[in-house]
């Protein structure tokens, strides 16, 4: 399933509109995404716990909590984001996609197993 998106790499993760249509073919019932920066970004990070509850812990120690089982990161400081996850299920899908500035995707899906809370920790180096 493919689709054509009048954006360059950048571009698509810069704007509303390419990430929702990335939201969208993931098929997620995720709800329209909110820019946080006005700055076009040069990298990202995207993480995704469903179904779940989670945090992230930035290097600076800041704390994020999903939203709809989803946290997106415009130009993440390099380091080691700490998760914490609360699975609603005993099968919990945990996605994560690093967009980096020179336009390589690193992409993980894990199937988490149990209900038990999950302690991740993700590098990340732009």
């Amino acid at each position: 399933n493919n689709r054509l998106i009048s954006e360059d790499h950048t571009g698509l993760i810069a704007n509303e509109a390419g990430i929702n249509q990335i939201l969208d073919f993931l098929d997620t019932s995720f709800a329209s995404l909110s820019l946080a920066t006005k700055s076009e970004p040069t990298s990202a990070l995207l993480i995704i716990g469903y179904p779940s509850s989670f945090w992230i812990t930035d290097p600076s120690g800041k704390i994020v909590k999903d939203k709809e089982n989803m946290v997106s990161i415009l130009n993440p400081k390099t380091g080691n984001y700490r998760l914490l996850l609360l699975p609603d299920t005993s099968e919990t899908l945990l996605i994560v996609g690093q967009f980096l500035e020179d336009g390589t995707v690193l992409w993980d899906e894990d199937t988490l197993k149990n209900k038990f809370p999950k302690f991740k920790t993700i590098k990340f180096n732009p």
